[in-house]
């Protein structure tokens, strides 16, 4: 959604840039006291927004695999390790029958 929506957004940054420079007349704007900002500098803008997020979801999927597979690997080495076994935590030996 956010590749469509920065998509969007830099496709009508640029036509607004572009429309006075074209056409001559004074392309839509916003006010800033005595000047006027281009509208399409705001959409260009909020393109960087949405590429930012964008960016922000895959880096965070990627430290989420990284994690996934970290906590994986050390649940298998843990499985595979052989563990001491201490003879006085050993209550199934035969040598001490019960009494």
């Amino acid at each position: 959604m956010n590749i469509l929506l920065g998509a969007t957004w830099i496709l009508l940054g640029c036509g607004l840039l572009l429309y006075e420079p074209i056409t001559g007349n004074p392309s839509p704007g916003i006010k800033l006291g005595d000047s006027t900002l281009n509208a399409g500098w705001l959409a260009l803008l909020l393109a960087g927004w949405n590429g930012a997020r964008l960016w922000s979801s895959f880096s965070f999927q990627k430290h989420d695999q990284i994690r996934r597979y970290a906590l994986m690997q050390r649940g298998r080495t843990r499985q595979s390790e052989e563990r001491p076994i201490h003879e006085e935590f050993r209550f199934d030996d035969p040598k001490n029958p019960p009494s």
